[in-house]
């Protein structure tokens, strides 16, 4: 519905001369990213306001979009789909692992970081048919795949040693945004409908 609704809109602009016929489709899509991307951040900003969760869902979000836009894995066949997994997903982990008692907190999170880091290095990056790439992009993919794991896994440990415990919560949130991500990379692709996008935060 929404990418019908855009592509209207980009018939409009191309009728009033605000766009040219040949971008016609590089300007619905422009607007679909714009508008999803929107869409996405207000769902997950603006009800953590209200529930007290911004920092762990932003910690989940970063973590999971950082390594998902490189690393791929499998995506939901649609918009919307998409959009209410990851969500869910995003809110589910900020709740739940609140009950992940304090003394066990960072094991989780290296655990979850260091799992994540392995199913990179073995998996990455996962590219759906629909959208091929060449081998020298996917070679590229991979090692930025690989960084950003690495990275993240510093990260991590870092935090663990040096941030104060109140903020082990946070850490571990955004170990499971990273841990989500790379799951993805050994789930069963779906078929997707118009073409899948390894750099979108999806699933």
């Amino acid at each position: 519905m929404l990418e019908t609704m855009l592509d209207r809109f980009s018939c409009y602009l191309v009728s009033i001369q605000a766009a040219k016929e040949e971008d016609r489709e590089v300007v619905a899509y422009g607007l679909f990213r714009v508008v999803s991307l929107a869409i996405q951040y207000t769902l997950l900003i603006i009800p953590s306001l209200f529930l007290g969760c911004l920092p762990e869902i932003m910690s989940f979000t970063l973590m999971f979009a950082a390594l998902k836009r490189y690393a791929g894995g499998t995506h939901a066949s649609r918009y919307w789909r998409c959009l209410t997994t990851f969500t869910v997903l995003a809110y589910a982990a900020s709740f739940i692992l609140r009950f992940v008692p304090e003394f066990i907190t960072s094991y989780v999170s290296i655990s979850l970081t260091l799992t994540a880091l392995v199913i990179v290095l073995l998996r990455a990056p996962v590219i759906h048919p629909n959208n091929p790439k060449s081998p020298r992009r996917k070679k590229q993919l991979r090692r930025k795949a690989v960084l950003i794991a690495l990275t993240q896994t510093a990260t991590i440990l870092i935090c663990l040693l040096f941030v104060p415990s109140w903020a082990d919560l946070y850490i571990l949130c955004g170990a499971s945004g990273g841990f989500a991500a790379a799951f993805t990379l050994i789930l069963p692709m779906p078929p997707m409908e118009g073409g899948g996008n390894d750099e979108e935060i999806s699933l």
